[in-house]
């Protein structure tokens, strides 16, 4: 079976900043679309039809994307939206750490781009943080059973690279407004995302969990603050009092009372 993660080293020349077809590593099946209705939509049309670990699903265009719980993902012109089939030979609470594979090889690669002037964090589960603001968004998709392994796991990436959603009560930003810089290009971010997701995903294979969570914590938002985390049939206000070893988060209610939040739960798949 083809798989990304048995260590392979990175290539050293797979960059090519200055044209606009990326240049990723070989691992990579990539897939350039113009429109689409969704990346993570027809990366999972993909998987279900056969479609090779590493199979990469580029659109410059989104028509009808959606996020968590159906939310509509607003899909700017100049932002990458992108996803990736996976093939893990995991149970699905493992698989599900490859979220946290998602976060921080995005937040290594948008750190490589970033001045240091610019805070980059992490807020459970699945996004980035610039400057305070929402600069991208990870989503899981799986097939619809949680009783078996999944014959594959689909990790959709949005970023906001050159413009962002103008909503007052959900802040965000974008890679060019926190850097001040409009040179950074969609292909940039591509091509780094893909190479530190190739690092991670072997880091994760080789050394386990506990390597990566150590790694997201020390950038994580919110611990012993206020949170609400939305879920399918309730949202879940209050002190977000810890981090568990398996990924999930503790949140302190009002009542004192501690309530566990996964990541199966987050993604409505319990």
């Amino acid at each position: 079976m083809r798989t990304l993660n048995y260590g392979v080293p990175l290539k050293s020349d797979v960059s090519n900043m200055n044209t606009n077809t990326p240049r990723l590593p070989s691992l990579y099946e990539l897939v350039k679309l113009q429109s689409v209705d969704s990346a993570v939509k027809e990366a999972r049309r993909r998987a279900e039809n056969g479609a090779v670990e590493g199979t990469l699903i580029w659109a410059h265009e989104q028509t009808d994307a959606q996020g968590r719980l159906g939310q509509t993902w607003h899909s700017q012109p100049g932002n990458l939206y992108c996803a990736i089939v996976l093939q893990p030979e995991f149970s699905p609470q493992q698989a599900l750490e490859i979220n946290y594979v998602a976060a921080l090889s995005m937040g290594a690669a948008l750190g490589s781009m970033m001045s240091p002037m610019v805070t980059l964090r992490y807020r459970w589960p699945n996004d980035i943080i610039l400057n305070g603001d929402k600069v991208a968004g990870i989503f899981i998709d799986t097939p619809a059973t949680v009783d078996n392994d999944w014959p594959w796991i689909v990790v959709g990436m949005s970023v906001n690279v050159a413009s962002y959603p103008d909503n007052p009560n959900r802040g965000a930003v974008s890679i060019h407004e926190a850097q001040g810089n409009p040179d950074i290009s969609v292909v940039d971010v591509l091509e780094e995302y893909s190479k530190q997701f190739l690092h991670w995903i072997n880091r994760w294979a080789e050394h386990g969990f506990e390597s990566l969570l150590k790694n997201w914590q020390q950038r994580v938002n919110g611990i012993n603050e206020l949170v609400s985390i939305e879920l399918r049939n309730e949202t879940i206000t209050g002190e977000l009092t810890g981090i568990e070893p398996n990924g999930a988060i503790t949140v302190t209610l009002a009542d004192k009372s501690a309530r566990q939040i996964s990541l199966s739960e987050f993604y409505d798949l319990a």
